[in-house]
C-alpha cells in the first residue's frame, strides 16, 4: 500500500512539473540557438570589417578588380588559356563573384538532445 502511494506521490509531481521543465527545456534551447547566430554574426561582422578595411586602399580596390573584373592596367594584356578538350562553345567556367551570405547555424546539442527533444515534443 506504501509503496502505491509513493509511487501516485511520485507520479503527480511529475505531471505538475512537467510543464515547467517543458517550457525551461524549449527557452534553453531556444536561447543556445541565438548564442549561436549571434557568434556567427559577429564572425561574419569581423571578415566583413576586414573586406571594407581592404577595400579602402588603393591596392584592395585594384585586387578586387583583377580577381572578380578580370581588369588589367593599361599596358599589360590578359592571356586566356583555352582548354582543346572542351567544345569552342565552353570557353571558360565563369562564376559569378561569391557574396558573403549569412548561413544557417545549428544550436549545440549534445547526446541527450534527440531524446530530450523527443520528451519535451520539441520538432525543428
Amino acid at each position: 500500500m506504501l509503496v502505491l502511494v509513493v509511487l501516485v506521490a511520485v507520479g503527480l509531481t511529475l505531471w505538475g512539473f512537467y510543464p515547467v521543465a517543458r517550457v525551461q527545456y524549449r527557452e534553453e534551447r531556444d536561447y543556445a540557438q541565438l548564442r549561436a547566430e549571434y557568434a556567427s554574426i559577429q564572425a561574419r561582422n569581423v571578415r566583413l570589417g576586414k573586406e571594407v578595411a581592404t577595400l579602402q586602399t588603393a591596392s584592395g580596390i585594384e585586387d578586387r578588380a583583377r580577381d572578380r573584373l578580370g581588369l588589367v592596367k593599361r599596358g599589360e594584356h590578359s592571356i586566356i588559356v583555352l582548354d582543346k578538350s572542351r567544345p569552342a562553345t565552353q570557353t571558360a567556367d565563369w562564376e559569378p563573384p561569391k557574396v558573403d551570405v549569412e548561413e544557417p547555424v545549428e544550436a549545440p546539442s549534445g547526446p541527450w538532445t534527440p531524446v530530450l527533444d523527443f520528451v519535451f515534443g520539441v520538432r525543428e
